[in-house]
């Protein structure tokens, strides 16, 4: 990584600081009872658990050392004239594209529900996205 790459993670983490720190900062007493769940919120999660998710489809690129997928990664990157931001474009809505590993936003929203907290794992969420584009 560069220098230039190094300042703008840490400008995008020293963002959300603060707000992390108040969010998973906060104790439990062991001696209360927790709180009942309410009934929303055990069929939402019911629902998000049993919802399917179809994973990506892999990418382009070969993701091991062989001589067969050096090659064809080779001439993979020799068609995109060794232009790696066109390659990942071109990669969308595979596993090597930006937040293909989370689940949709839709689905912690519907656990979340009205939590004041929720907007904060939004803003996370799409700063992903706005990182993916700054990159």
């Amino acid at each position: 990584m560069n220098d230039s790459t190094t300042k703008k993670d840490e400008k995008l983490i020293s963002k959300y600081i603060n707000d992390l720190i108040k969010t998973f900062n906060t104790a439990i007493s062991a001696e209360e009872d927790p709180p009942e769940s309410p009934e929303w919120l055990i069929e939402n999660i019911a629902e998000v658990v049993n919802k399917v998710v179809p994973p990506p489809k892999g990418p382009l690129i070969f993701f091991d050392t062989s001589n067969d997928s050096l090659m064809k990664n080779t001439k993979l990157l020799v068609s995109y004239y060794f232009d790696l931001n066109r390659l990942i474009e071109s990669n969308r809505l595979t596993t090597l594209d930006f937040r293909s590993e989370f689940r949709p936003i839709a689905d912690l929203e519907k656990i979340l529900g009205d939590d004041p907290k929720s907007p904060f794992f939004k803003e996370i969420y799409d700063g992903l996205r706005c990182l993916q584009r700054s990159t």
